[in-house]
C-alpha cells in the first residue's frame, strides 16, 4: 500500500485552468474521499493520480517517491469507474482472473486471489454469469472486484455509485467501506453525495471551481466548515444563512438583522470583533440547532410556519420572518406541541452551535 501526496497540482485544457494548485494528502490504508459539485475538478484530479492526466504544475509522490513521470501501467493503481466496463464476454470469474493473467501470476495464486474476493463481496452464486446476466448492483460488485483482485498500492473510485438506486447506493458504500478496511488499501473515491461522503470518509477533500476548499476529518469538515461554501455544501437541509450587522451597546455585541436582534455568544466576541471586514458578517445556523417553541422564549425570534415536511420522526419546518426562510429540524417526539401552517410560534438559535462568516472574503471566523 502507499501514502499519496498530492502537492499545489494545476491542470490546463486549452485555455481552461480546470485544477488550481490542489493539494492534500492521503495516509497509508486511509478512505480519502474528494467531493464537490459536478464539473469542479474531481475526476481530473483522480486521473492525475492515475497518470492518465499530466500536471501543468505540481507533484504527485506515492510513498515520497515523485510519480510525475512514471507511466500508469508501472504506478500499480486500480480504478474502478462509473460505467462498470466489464468484458461482456467473459464471466464474472473470467473478468476477475483476466488481469491477473496478463501479468503471468500462478494458477494457484489467481485462484486464491478470486477466492478471497468472491467471499469479500459474497458472489460465489454468480460466478459462472456474464455481465448481461446481473443487476446494477452485482455488476457494480464486479467491476470492484475486478481491481481489488490485483491488491493495488492504490485504489481509485470514480463515482462507482452513480448508476445505482437510493437502496443499492447505501448497501454497496457499506460494502465498499468494509473491503477497504479489510484490505487496508489507499483508497481514492470521488463522489458529488456529501452524505455519501460523510459516510464513507476517514479524511474528506471538499473542492469547488478546480480549487481544494478544505481538507479534513468528517467531524471537522460539518462542523468546523472553513467557509460558506463547504458549510452550505453540507448538511441536509443545508444551513440557514443570515447576512447580519454588528453592533455594540452597553458594553455587549450584538448581531443585528431587520427581524431581530441577538446578543453575541460570550465565547465569540474577540474573534468576531477581529475578523469581520467592513462588509458585515453572514450568521450560519444549521436547522438542527434551530428549534421552535410555541410561546416566548429569551433570546427567541417570532417567526411564522411556512411549510411543513415530516421525514419518519423528524419533522422540517419552512419559517418565514421578514423576507428570509429559516429551516428547523427537530424529532417531532421532542418538539412539544404539533405545528400548523401560518402558526405564529418562536425560533431560538442554539448559541454554542452560530457560525460566523465574513460577508466579503466568505471565510468562517473562528
Amino acid at each position: 500500500m502507499a501514502e499519496v501526496k498530492v502537492e499545489n497540482v494545476s491542470v490546463r485544457f486549452g485555455r481552461n485552468l480546470v485544477l488550481k494548485e490542489a493539494s492534500f494528502q492521503v495516509a497509508d490504508g486511509e478512505l480519502c474521499v474528494i467531493v464537490g459539485p459536478s464539473g469542479c475538478g474531481k475526476t481530473v484530479l483522480l486521473r492525475t493520480v492515475a497518470g492518465l492526466t499530466r500536471p501543468l504544475e505540481g507533484n504527485i509522490y506515492f510513498d515520497g517517491k515523485l510519480v510525475n513521470d512514471v507511466a500508469p501501467s508501472h504506478r500499480d493503481v486500480a480504478m474502478c469507474f462509473q460505467t462498470y466496463a466489464l468484458y461482456p464476454y467473459m464471466t464474472v470469474r473470467q473478468n476477475w482472473e483476466f488481469p491477473l493473467r496478463a501479468v503471468n501470476l500462478a494458477k494457484e495464486e489467481i485462484q486464491q486471489r478470486v477466492a478471497k474476493v468472491m467471499e469479500l463481496t459474497h458472489m460465489e452464486p454468480l460466478m459462472n454469469r456474464y455481465p448481461r446476466e446481473l443487476s446494477g448492483g452485482q455488476q457494480q460488485r464486479v467491476a470492484l472486484g475486478r481491481a481489488l483482485v490485483r491488491r493495488p498500492r492504490v485504489f481509485l473510485l470514480d463515482e462507482p455509485f452513480g448508476n445505482l438506486d437510493a437502496k443499492l447506493r447505501v448497501e454497496l458504500r457499506a460494502t465498499v467501506k468494509r473491503l477497504q478496511m479489510d484490505l487496508g488499501i489507499t483508497t481514492l473515491h470521488v463522489t458529488h453525495d456529501q452524505v455519501e461522503a460523510q459516510a464513507m470518509g476517514d479524511k474528506i477533500v471538499v473542492m469547488a471551481m478546480g480549487t481544494v476548499q478544505q481538507v479534513g476529518t468528517p467531524e471537522e469538515i460539518y462542523e468546523q466548515p472553513a467557509n460558506l461554501f463547504v458549510a452550505g455544501f453540507f448538511g441536509t437541509p443545508r444551513m440557514n444563512f443570515i447576512p447580519c450587522e454588528l453592533k455594540r451597546d452597553g458594553g455587549r455585541l450584538f448581531f443585528v438583522h431587520p427581524a431581530f436582534t441577538l446578543p453575541v455568544p460570550p465565547h465569540q466576541v474577540a474573534a468576531v470583533e477581529a475578523g469581520i471586514s467592513d462588509t458585515g458578517l453572514i450568521l450560519g445556523i444549521r436547522p438542527e440547532n434551530v428549534s421552535i417553541s410555541a410561546s416566548p422564549q429569551p433570546d427567541a425570534i417570532p417567526v411564522e410556519v411556512y411549510v411543513l415536511e415530516p421525514q419518519s420522526n423528524e419533522l422540517i419546518v419552512d419559517l418565514a420572518f421578514g423576507d428570509m426562510i429559516l429551516k428547523s429540524r427537530a424529532d417531532r417526539d421532542e418538539l412539544g406541541f404539533e405545528p400548523r401552517l401560518n402558526q405564529k410560534v418562536y425560533a431560538r438559535f442554539a448559541s454554542d452551535f452560530i457560525h460566523v462568516f465574513d460577508r466579503e472574503s466568505q471565510l468562517r471566523i473562528a
